[in-house]
């Protein structure tokens, strides 16, 4: 069904990535770890959308991330959106892959300028790689 495949948490297409998934030296910590997600560089208060449908599961200030968003999806998945300037939305509503204007990129949380973190999980919380994702259930 093509309206629950991922697509890209943009209007503009296919955005740079800046850092990808998996082990990486942080930015900041100076030290080896797994990159669990894909960051988007992109200017801060750019309008972030639902990479697919979904409930929002989570919308607070977490530690490293910043400004969290996680949004549940049918089959039990997570899309996880990190560092945002802004939250439109609440816990409890349901939003629409590419049509609900979710946040606005930022740099908030353990982060060294204005992108987006977008991470991709199964049912169980393990993280996948959102490139293989993308145009896929």
């Amino acid at each position: 069904m093509i309206f629950d495949t991922y697509s890209f948490p943009f209007q503009d297409g296919r955005p740079a990535v800046s850092s990808g998934y998996g082990l990486r030296r942080h930015p900041m910590q100076k030290t080896k770890k797994f990159h669990e997600g894909l960051d988007y560089p992109k200017p801060w208060g750019t309008p972030v959308f639902p990479s697919r449908s979904g409930k929002v599961v989570e919308a607070d200030w977490t530690e490293g991330y910043g400004m969290l968003l996680v949004i549940r999806h049918s089959d039990g998945a997570t899309t996880r959106y990190g560092h945002l300037s802004r939250i439109f939305v609440r816990v409890g509503q349901m939003v629409q892959r590419g049509r609900t204007l979710i946040g606005r990129v930022g740099s908030t949380g353990l982060s060294t300028g204005p992108h987006l973190h977008f991470e991709v999980r199964d049912k169980n919380g393990k993280a996948h790689n959102p490139r293989t994702k993308i145009g896929r259930r």
